[in-house]
This record gives structure tokens, sequence and C-alpha cells, in this order.
């Protein structure tokens, strides 16, 4: 008995959690399970619980499988609290500044990034992931999550300045950061022949970001 009432209790102690208008349908599902066929209730309510094909009114049903993932994390950099960043000392067009050479900036990255100046910013480990395919902002940041998308442009500097050190590193990268006015941006950083080609995307828009490219996160 000892078993059994281990299960009652933390059966009871899970029903006092349960909203009310919900309570409902944990009882009709308890009086199937307690009925002559409970065993048929039993056996497909398993199956639901797995997300596997179980019966509902006569008819099979397939629980929907969750849609595949648009990220692979490829690598990670730990980087340094900084206690004033300041961004027109760190983007200067032509010059190679701590590593980082730049060699273009768009108006929009001019406009939002370049007016930031980000104090105290903490140590992070920022993790960098491989696009598997062509995607649009939203569905990119669904799946890196509100507590994770965004990070300072003090950390992006940082991972730019990894990147001859680090193979793992792509020579695209972007990165959804705060601008000066307050809303989230696509920052984008391509590396060609004389150094980083830096752009400001809206993550409105319609966009699709092309597969292989690296995208940034907490």
């Amino acid at each position: 008995m000892s078993k059994q009432n281990d299960i009652l209790g933390s059966l009871l102690r899970v029903l006092v959690t349960v909203p009310k208008d919900r309570l409902g349908l944990v009882s009709d599902f308890s009086r199937k399970l307690a009925g002559s066929d409970g065993s048929h209730w039993e056996k497909n309510g398993i199956a639901f619980l797995r997300k596997e094909a179980c019966w509902m009114k006569g008819v099979v049903s397939k629980v929907k499988p969750a849609p595949p993932k648009l990220l692979k994390l490829i690598t990670s950099v730990s980087t340094i609290a900084t206690q004033q960043f300041k961004a027109a000392d760190h983007f200067i067009e032509g010059k190679t500044i701590d590593g980082v050479k730049v060699g273009y900036m768009s108006p929009d990255f001019k406009r939002l990034m370049l007016p930031l100046i980000e104090a105290d910013v903490p140590v992070a480990t920022i993790r960098i992931h491989e696009l598997k395919k062509k995607s649009k902002d939203l569905g990119i940041r669904t799946e890196l999550g509100d507590a994770n998308e965004d990070i300072k442009l003090a950390h992006f500097f940082q991972v730019l300045k990894a990147k001859p050190t680090d193979d793992k590193i792509g020579s695209w990268l972007v990165a959804y950061i705060y601008g000066s006015d307050g809303n989230l941006w696509a920052v984008s950083g391509r590396l060609v022949g004389d150094g980083w080609y830096l752009s400001a995307y809206s993550v409105e828009g319609a966009y699709e970001w092309h597969a292989s490219l690296q995208f940034c996160s907490r």
C-alpha cells in the first residue's frame, strides 16, 4: 500500500494546482480510466503523452511533430566584462581597432549602432549557431528564445575579434542587438577582403537569411 499511497498523495498535490477550468477534463478522463474500457483509454492516453499515434473517436490521430530545428550550435565565445563600450571608438571605416578591421558600415548601422555607449557590460558566453535552412528573423528568434536572443554590441565586437583564431566562427555573422532607438535590430557582419561589412536590418521585415550564416545568442 505504501507505493499506492505515495502515488495518491502525488496525484492530490498535482490536482490542487490544476486550474478550475481544466478540472472537468481531469475528472472526465479519470472516469474513462475507471470504466469498463479503461485499458483502451490507458493505452491511447499513454501514446498521446508520448506524442505517438493514438485513437480519438475511433479515428487514428497523430500528434503534429515539432518542426525541425533551424539552428545548430557550432561553438561559443567567452567574453570579458567591459566597464564602458563606446561604439564610435571601436567601429571606424578603414581602421583596425583591437584586431577588428571595418571595411564598410551601412547608413542604418551608423545611425543606430554608432551612438551606443554600453556601460557595465557583464561577462557572457556567446553561443554561435549555424542556420540550417533559409529563414526569416521571426523563426530564428523564436528558436533562440526571448531570454537569449539579444546580445550587447560589445559582445558582438568580441565575437568579431575572436574570428581569426577560431576557425569554427564563420565569415558572416548576425546578432540581435538593441539600437540607439530602443528597438531590436538584426546586425550583420560579413568579412570580405578589406574587413567587416556591417549592416543593421529591421527584424519586422520579410527578409530571409541564407542557410550557413551564423547567429549569435546568449
